[in-house]
């Protein structure tokens, strides 16, 4: 594809024009900013060949469906355009979670240390969230936002909030460091998602342990699939800092 990280913004722009529906906080304008921003520094003059290497199982089972129920949107079509170059790989590889877990969330790098468009301060990509998944708790220093291109997301802001829907059009943003869960129900969910600010190689899991919680440091590794490599108590000033109230 021509032109991709011109497209890429200008979409992506026009998507996060209308406010989201949940605005998670006071600070939606500059969050929205500060994406679309950084998208702007993407460039096609740092772009990499990626290898399309063989379909996950769960893009095998959802993928068409997915694409063929996509809203019709510029950024859900570039997204359609773009769909045959991608690569696609299962996120998360530990003994700790179920298989059911591990191959239920996939995702595409489009911008970022992977993926087509090569950048240090951002990321963005596509992620499918099978049937009946639900994504732990976990929190994460950069700014998130994730805009539904298929299907619905429950995305939940702490341990007792209530979960935001998210359909097909709509997006979310979640602050650097607030803790949150993604549930799917009985149909699968594609996202694209940005990550902007600080992009430190941490993606902690908030666990119950006998009783008890704790929080898992994942970290990615070169072929990009995260993996778990530290856990500690959740101390007080963690939960505080966390958007967890």
């Amino acid at each position: 594809m021509r032109d991709l990280a011109t497209n890429l913004h200008a979409a992506f722009a026009e998507a996060l024009q209308t406010p989201a529906t949940h605005p998670s906080g006071d600070h939606h304008d500059a969050m929205v900013k500060q994406t679309v921003d950084g998208l702007a520094q993407l460039s096609d003059s740092a772009r990499r060949h990626v290898d399309i290497g063989p379909y996950p199982d769960a893009l095998t089972h959802y993928g068409a469906d997915l694409l063929a129920q996509m809203i019709k949107t510029p950024l859900a079509e570039l997204m359609r355009d773009l769909w045959s170059e991608l690569h696609w790989y299962e996120i998360f590889s530990d003994a700790s979670i179920s298989e059911t877990l591990s191959k239920g969330l996939i995702t595409a790098p489009i911008a970022g240390t992977r993926g087509q468009l090569v950048s240090e301060t951002i990321l963005s990509g596509i992620f499918l969230l099978a049937p009946h998944i639900h994504y732990p708790l976990h929190q994460h220093p950069a700014l998130e936002i994730y805009y539904v291109l298929s299907g619905e997301i429950h995305i939940c802001h702490g341990r007792d909030k209530a979960p935001m829907r998210i359909s097909a059009g709509d997006y979310s943003l979640t602050p650097p460091d607030q803790v949150h869960s993604l549930t799917t129900g009985d149909s699968p969910c594609l996202i694209i998602y940005t990550w902007t600010g600080d992009l430190a190689n941490e993606n902690w899991w908030w666990v119950k342990e006998d009783d008890v919680w704790i929080r898992k440091c994942w970290q990615r590794e070169a072929s990009g699939t995260w993996k778990v490599v530290h856990k500690e108590p959740l101390r007080d000033e963690i939960i505080a800092l966390s958007g967890d109230a």
